[in-house]
Parts: structure tokens; sequence; C-alpha cells
């Protein structure tokens, strides 16, 4: 993948590549994969499309970097509120509640991510195990807290959670502030009640 892609070392360079870039997201967001065009993703940059291919050799070669980059928009959203926060039972509040935000804002993100299920399931598998690695590598921070449990299992678990609860903001139009603060708060009580039970004692 690296060998279709020219990564400008000017700063000229550098803003146009990040111009098709958010551009590309735009329409992908917005029409999706196949009903995309490179002409699309070119005027909505508002370059011409011959500026494209001097930096992406084609279509799917944007794709793969969008949903690179929308996958470390994601981990940077989420990171950005949990920081400071110190115990296992703050962070999956605060990152449950941080993840329906983001839904909120971007309603098509699932879309998103699971279209590469059937443009290159590499892609797919790629995004979900490497979310996956870096939760691991989160909670091993919290071992402490976190006793006789497989920690990869924990985190595909708590993933599922997020994952579904985000559907259901979704699929039941919950999409309002309070009804964001519901549905955190009877995730967290059941996180209390169950995984984090031995905190309470």
């Amino acid at each position: 993948m690296e060998n279709n892609v020219f990564y400008p070392k000017v700063k000229r360079g550098q803003t146009t590549f990040r111009k098709i870039i958010n551009a590309a997201t735009k329409i992908f967001y917005e029409k999706g994969y196949a009903n995309s065009t490179i002409a699309d993703i070119a005027n909505e940059a508002d370059v011409a499309v011959g500026t494209i291919y001097i930096y992406f050799k084609d279509k799917y070669t944007i794709y793969y970097h969008v949903v690179k980059d929308f996958q470390n928009k994601i981990r940077v959203h989420l990171n950005k509120h949990v920081k400071g926060l110190t115990t296992r039972k703050e962070k999956e509040e605060a990152g449950v509640r941080a993840w329906l935000m983001f839904i909120l804002k971007y309603h098509r993100t699932y879309e998103m991510i699971w279209e590469s299920l059937y443009i290159d399931r590499s892609i797919f598998e790629d995004y979900y195990l490497s979310f996956a690695k870096s939760y691991v590598y989160s909670l091993k921070k919290s071992q402490d807290e976190l006793n006789d449990v497989d920690l990869e299992t924990v985190a595909y678990m708590l993933m599922g959670i997020s994952n579904f609860v985000g559907l259901q903001v979704l699929l039941t139009k919950k999409q309002e502030e309070i009804d964001v603060d519901n549905i955190v708060k009877t995730v967290t009580k059941i996180l209390n009640e169950g995984l984090f039970k031995s905190l309470n004692k």
C-alpha cells in the first residue's frame, strides 16, 4: 500500500494531501465507497483530478487511508475523554459516553467501518484487531483492578458493549444528550455489579 501513495515532504504538498483525505472522508461518508468517484473527491477538495493521482494510485488507495485516518480520529477522541482518569471504572464510563457522543456527530460511522468488510476484509479485521490490542494495553495498566480475567476477552466484551449501545442510539433515535447520559448510567451500573463488583466491596 505504501508504494501506491506519495507522501509529500513540503508543507504545500502536505496541505493538499490533507485536503484530499478530508474531502474523501466526506464523500465516502455521505455516498459510500461504491457511489463515490475520484471526480467527486477532486471537486470536494477543489483540486484537479490529475492532482489526486499525484498522491494516490486509485480510489481504493484513498479509501484505505481514509479508513485509517478515521480510525485514528476515533482513538484521539476517546483518549481525549479518558485522559487524566485513574480508575478503570472512570475510564469505561467516560469512554462509553465519548463513543456515543462521537456517534451523534458522525451518524454513518458504522457504515464506514463495516463497509470495509465488503471492500477489503483485511481493513475490517485490522480495525478491530488493532483497536482490541490498544484496549488490552490500556487494561494492563489496571490489572490490579481486573484480577483472574483474560484481558483480551475483557477488551472485546467492552468493545461489544460500546458497539451495541452505539447502535441503540442510532436505531432507536435516542439522539439527545440526556438519552446518552441514561444509557451510560445503565452501562456503568451493570459493569459495577458485574465486572467491577469486587471494587465496591
